[in-house]
């Protein structure tokens, strides 16, 4: 029998509580799984005895659906977009008893989700259930209805119930074809819980917050942008955040670490919101020092993933996250955080701005990329008194004492030896003994030795009362471990006590003498100050360890296969550019006899020749033309020199110029890197899964784009560049985009192919893209990392990722990789990624002095101290806390000047 039902007759809100009454069994074809979760008639479903099972569709693309963690991502991405901040207002339709009845039901799988992505049978828009009694016939309704409150009660609806077994039959079989299609997804977990959260939900101001001495830091972070439209924070991140946080409010009332973890790890994640919760507490200023390069980075960041507003300080002024200039002293920052870069520490024509930064006091410095900040000669590093700072090592060591907080990130805090990283601490120890303890700790007096004993390059010493000496000052907190705990038990001081007598030692019992003996080795090996300031996590061991809560690691692991390693993958040089080499070393060897400094030209030279032939022409006209503007990529910050060796002009340099440009114009549309790379994108496939090639200079951008939309017209092909220059090919026109919208359209997933300067390389994440070809090879070695950190990062959607390094033959490129290649994987075992001295190895190549290129090599140490520490990661709840903190209020804070 077929019943019809429209609301334009009579409303509709009562039948399905009237259909489910003394139910046995529902199945539901519903509609975007959204909101058929968040709008359902929750006073209906609890009516079922036995199990509800809905299925619905998802908006998941070919890569998602193929890869069930990719899947999962992406579905609880569209869950926190979809979620509104006031999904459970007073006034809004679906209230807190809604989603608790939700809850309940799924956490007892008593309702039982499915989704199926779109491409499967498309959008579903057929809308159809059946119901099932233990005692009376089955029924079955189709129509129009959305099963939510508004579709029920407030739209036009249409709705078909029949109770024919032949029907009941049909819509079952529909029903199954879709819970069985085999490419169904299950309801994500962290959907369920932030069902339940909601349930729940409290807001409260930043000033409750801050008054309550119980205070949660998830009530900042839960509802922060990088939880409902990022990824998520990763368990390592949360460790790290909270130690700051504890440490902060705790008995020193301050932090101090070096935030050590290797690139992609998201250490501008970790340092922001724990900068966010110091902030939200403290009413000082927040500092962060960056390289200039990643100034609008980390204040991309800061709003997007963190929504924290800041401000740049750039030309004598500072520029707002809207980028609105606002022209007042630098101790006047618009913004609670305010970022400036490290050129304005280093430059000596800025010393009196400098100064004025001094005379504040801040809640929390942050230094990135803080390596940079070292010794100017370590050939004897051993000796403190000996230690010349350069400036900005120097600025931080006078700063910390000015700031309750201060934290450090650098993925190498050693790059040639271990006091490089005992320079950082001892900037870190500046009115914090518990750092490297009192003044006359021998942390801090005896450096050689400590370093020696951290290194293992000195026995431990077995009598008692040296034991003592290196125990005591700084004494490790009861946190550190049971042993440290028990110590400090046994003496009855609490863990504001830095440093004890040395008589202390006679207070404790003889078996608290020989705990100490035998703690000590370990004391030294995994809890001495040295380590622990240091955070340090490795991709490798978060790939290995397993988190007991969900037996998953910690990371997903994504594997990296590296190409273009072996000599015969070098590619062969032409002879026209071969050619091109030696003039370019002859130009250089007559400029050399005419003026100093010639090296710089003639490795400015090689590193663009080396890049493209294209790239190589360019610069030669340019240096013919004594353009010396044309020569400063602003993509490069490591390509600022003297370019008055170009005037004056001898007839001999001229003559190996216009010799050089001659050869470069010889065949130049032939490159054989692009063949290479088309021989990737269509031979290998590496079209399909997502590329991004990577140039330093952005003639050989220019130039790769223009030659790859002729070879794949049907696609768009992407550029990613500072200056304005970005945007998009496609069908042979050129669209001109911002940076931002490139970045959107690659993370929606519109194109699979993006070529960029180094400009990509920070800041832009590509999870995407599977693929990723250096057309070049930068000298500066971090940007090699920061480079395969697009696609090698959290959230990457594969398994495995694919990089190729191109050089031609017996370029310098290659004369360097022959020299490091057989040492780099353990240089990059021992560091987590390049040191950046390294980079003066491909200059010393480049002019000639292959011995001291060796030399330098030989300086680097065999061992890193650090890998040893923090190898667990303790699971943190923060996903289902309720309490959370409003966010305009938040950003009202935050948006309050120095």
């Amino acid at each position: 029998m077929i019943q019809r039902f429209s609301s334009r007759n009579a409303s509709l809100v009562t039948y399905l509580t009237a259909r489910l009454q003394g139910a046995s069994h529902y199945d539901r074809i519903a509609g975007y799984f959204c909101s058929s979760l968040l709008h359902v008639a929750g006073e209906a479903y609890h009516q079922v005895n036995g199990q509800i099972r809905v299925v619905c569709n998802g908006r998941l693309n070919d890569d998602d659906a193929r890869n069930g963690y990719a899947a999962q991502m992406a579905l609880r991405q569209q869950w926190n977009e979809f979620v509104p901040a006031h999904i459970i207002a007073p006034a809004a339709a679906v209230t807190a008893q809604h989603l608790e009845q939700l809850y309940e039901l799924l956490v007892h799988e008593r309702l039982v989700v499915r989704i199926v992505p779109d491409r499967a049978f498309g959008m579903m828009h057929g809308k159809a259930g059946v119901i099932r009694y233990p005692h009376q016939p089955a029924c079955t309704f189709l129509g129009s209805v959305n099963e939510t409150l508004a579709g029920w009660s407030q739209n036009y609806e249409m709705l078909w119930e029949d109770q024919s077994e032949a029907g009941v039959a049909w819509v079952q079989q529909e029903f199954e074809a879709l819970w069985l299609a085999g490419q169904e997804f299950p309801l994500p977990p962290e959907i369920i819980v932030d069902i339940g959260r909601l349930a729940t939900r409290r807001v409260i101001s930043v000033q409750d917050w801050r008054d309550n001495p119980q205070r949660d830091p998830a009530s900042v972070i839960v509802e922060s942008p990088i939880q409902r439209i990022d990824v998520g924070l990763w368990e390592h991140q949360k460790f790290f955040i909270k130690k700051v946080y504890e440490d902060h409010i705790g008995p020193h009332r301050q932090a101090r670490y070096i935030l050590a973890d290797q690139v992609g790890l998201g250490k501008t994640l970790q340092l922001g919101l724990a900068a966010k919760l110091i902030a939200l507490l403290d009413d000082a200023p927040i500092l962060i020092i960056c390289p200039r390069t990643l100034t609008k980075q980390w204040q991309n960041e800061l709003s997007e993933k963190m929504g924290m507003p800041s401000a740049i300080w750039e030309a004598n002024c500072w520029y707002d996250e809207q980028d609105r200039a606002l022209r007042v002293p630098i101790t006047q920052c618009p913004r609670r955080v305010g970022i400036v870069s490290q050129g304005l520490i280093t430059n000596t024509t800025t010393n009196a701005v400098v100064a004025q930064l001094l005379t504040l006091r801040y809640a929390c410095v942050i230094v990135d990329e803080s390596h940079r900040a070292r010794r100017r000669d370590i050939t004897d590093g051993r000796r403190l008194a000996d230690a010349l700072p350069n400036k900005l090592l120097e600025f931080v060591q006078k700063i910390a004492a000015r700031t309750t907080t201060m934290l450090l990130a650098t993925a190498t805090p050693v790059q040639i030896d271990p006091i490089e990283a005992w320079d950082l601490l001892h900037a870190l120890a500046q009115n914090a003994p518990q750092v490297l303890g009192s003044e006359y700790s021998r942390w801090q007096r005896d450096i050689s030795t400590a370093l020696n004993l951290v290194m293992q390059r000195s026995d431990i010493p077995h009598d008692l009362g040296t034991q003592w000496e290196w125990l005591r000052d700084p004494l490790p907190a009861a946190a550190v471990s049971h042993d440290a705990r028990q110590l400090r038990r046994e003496l009855g001081i609490g863990d504001s006590v830095v440093h004890v007598a040395g008589s202390a030692i006679e207070q404790l019992s003889r078996g608290e003498q020989q705990r100490i003996r035998d703690w000590f080795p370990e004391y030294i090996s995994q809890h001495n100050p040295i380590i622990r300031h240091i955070v340090r996590r490795s991709r490798d061991q978060l790939e290995r360890e397993i988190n007991p809560q969900t037996g998953q690691p910690y990371l997903k692991r994504i594997e990296v296969r590296l190409l273009g390693e072996r000599d015969s993958e070098a590619i062969p040089l032409p002879i026209h550019l071969k050619k091109a080499y030696e003039c370019a070393e002859t130009y250089t060897h007559h400029l050399g006899k005419r003026v100093r400094g010639a090296g710089f030209i003639k490795t400015l030279l090689l590193r663009r020749m080396g890049s493209s032939i294209a790239a190589g022409r360019q610069t030669v006209e340019r240096l013919l033309a004594r353009d010396d503007q044309a020569l400063l990529d602003d993509d490069d910050d490591f390509e600022r020199g003297d370019y008055s060796t170009l005037v004056g002009m001898s007839r001999e340099e001229r003559q190996a110029l216009e010799a050089c440009h001659a050869h470069l114009l010889a065949n130049h549309d032939q490159d054989p890197k692009a063949a290479r790379v088309v021989e990737l994108l269509r031979g290998q496939r590496w079209l399909a899964q997502g590329v991004i090639i990577f140039s330093q200079y952005y003639d050989s951008v220019a130039w790769l784009a223009d030659y790859l939309k002729e070879v794949f017209p049907a696609e768009r092909v992407a550029v990613y560049a500072g200056g304005g220059r970005s945007g998009v090919w496609q069908a042979g026109v050129w669209q001109s985009l911002g940076r931002d919208d490139v970045k959107r359209m690659v993370q929606r997933g519109e194109i699979g192919m993006l070529v960029g300067t180094d400009a990509a390389s920070e800041g832009l994440n590509l999870q995407r893209m599977g693929c990723l070809i250096n057309l070049d090879l930068p000298w500066n070695p971090t940007r090699l990392e920061q480079r395969k950190g697009r696609i090698q990062r959290i959230g990457q959607l594969r398994d495995v990722v694919e990089i190729y390094n191109m050089r031609y033959r017996d370029s310098v490129e290659d004369r360097v990789h022959t020299l490091l290649s057989e040492r780099l994987k353990h240089i990059y075992d021992l560091f987590g990624q390049i040191p950046d001295v390294l980079s003066d190895v491909w200059i010393d190549m480049a002019l000639g002095a292959q011995s001291d290129a060796e030399a330098l090599l030989s300086r680097l140490p065999q061992y890193h101290p650090f890998v040893r520490k923090y190898t667990a990661v303790t699971p943190i709840d923060w996903d289902a806390c309720a309490v959370v903190v409003d966010d305009d209020d938040a950003r009202r804070v935050l948006g309050r000047g120095w």
